[in-house]
């Protein structure tokens, strides 16, 4: 059966793409419900609409930041900004402006902790390692099943993961 899955699904709906018909998921293949995949694509898109009243509130707040704010503050709305950056790659559609914002944001953040640092050679270069590290992590969220992995409600299950790795496309 032919299902209407979505040109640009959330984490849930991919997951469903995936196993649907799959043979390495269960054999003789099975079809994902429609209502399953109903349920998904709600999901997902009630995960979005969170996300984006979420984002604009920390934009919100890292805008009324006053200048003389505590580090653990600073830190603290990195971190947010980090985890909503991730969360991203998990929901329907494409949130490109949304992501671009948050880069600017933790450079904005990472720029001041560097000028906090000053000229320690060991804090300067254990900011170096974060700057690298977080690169990478951003790199590798582009990879929808590495994003649907790292995801702290993913949907893949322990016994799901072999043929989910063995089943994904190049564009995963």
């Amino acid at each position: 059966m032919e299902l209407p899955f979505t040109h640009k699904p959330g984490r849930r709906e991919r997951h469903l793409r995936r196993r649907h018909e799959n043979p390495l998921f269960a054999w003789p293949p099975q079809e994902v419900p429609p209502e399953d995949l109903l349920a998904a694509q709600q999901a997902d898109h009630e995960e979005m609409e969170a996300f984006r009243t979420d984002f604009r509130a920390l934009v919100q707040k890292a805008v009324e930041l006053p200048p003389d704010a505590g580090s653990e503050i600073v830190l603290g709305l990195k971190e947010a900004l980090e985890r909503h950056y991730e969360q991203s790659f998990g929901l329907p559609e494409t949130h490109t402006e949304e992501r671009d914002a948050i880069r600017k944001l933790i450079a904005l953040i990472m720029k001041a902790v560097k000028r906090a640092a000053g000229a320690d050679p060991l804090a300067r270069q254990e900011l170096a390692d974060e700057e690298e590290a977080r690169e990478i992590h951003f790199r590798l969220l582009e990879q929808p099943l590495v994003a649907d992995l790292l995801h702290p409600e993913s949907p893949i299950g322990p016994d799901q993961l072999a043929p989910t790795v063995l089943s994904a496309t190049l564009d995963e």
